[in-house]
């Protein structure tokens, strides 16, 4: 079986799940990198590059949650059209 045919079989909600940790981890790394208490502790580069791979890691997980819902309600759309009423 390939890797690939592993990563269609893994459920919807088991991916959702992973990008809302990752969502909050990363957006929780970046809040606590900003305080000016980590300025006081960790040095201002480090400070810098933590935030600047997390923030847009965290932007494009909640692009990808955005999409994959927009995705959904689509397909739950086109399955169940509503009906027009006259």
């Amino acid at each position: 079986m390939s890797w690939w045919q592993k990563l269609k079989d893994i459920p919807a909600v088991m991916i959702d799940g992973a990008l809302y940790v990752g969502i909050a981890f990363t957006g929780a790394v970046t809040a606590a990198f900003g305080t000016d208490e980590a300025a006081k502790f960790v040095a201002p580069a480090a400070l810098f590059w933590v935030r600047a791979a997390c923030a847009p890691l965290a932007a494009s997980l909640l692009a990808l949650k955005m999409f994959r819902s927009t995705g959904y309600a689509q397909h739950q759309h086109d399955k169940h059209p509503e009906s027009k009423s006259p």
